[in-house]
């Protein structure tokens, strides 16, 4: 689906990082045909997360990504939570896909 650059798959290695270090078991996904850059789960909580990273721009940048996110959450598609994580400027913005569109995550990881 996407192709990562050297700065994405550092980025998701990084994502991986974090999640393990909140107690989460961490899956990451490989392939041309994925939907998702990790999967991890933790006490009954699933994720579904996409790792990208931009200089600016913010989620915008992926609309596309998040509106396919949109319709897999609408369709019922993945049994949990999907979750894209933007890597911006040295800095994570995280948001949360929903039926209506994605909102920005607040407050620590994950």
């Amino acid at each position: 689906m996407y192709d990562l650059s050297k700065a994405g798959r550092t980025a998701v290695h990084t994502s991986c990082r974090l999640l393990t270090s909140s107690g989460y078991t961490v899956e990451r996904i490989s392939g041309i045909g994925r939907r998702f850059d990790i999967i991890a789960w933790n006490h009954g909580r699933l994720l579904g997360i996409v790792v990208r990273t931009s200089r600016n721009g913010g989620i915008a940048r992926f609309s596309s990504l998040v509106q396919s996110l949109v319709e897999m959450v609408r369709k019922q598609q993945f049994p949990g939570e999907v979750q894209v994580w933007n890597l911006q400027s040295h800095q994570w913005k995280r948001y949360r896909v929903l039926p209506g569109g994605a909102i920005y995550i607040t407050g620590g990881f994950p």
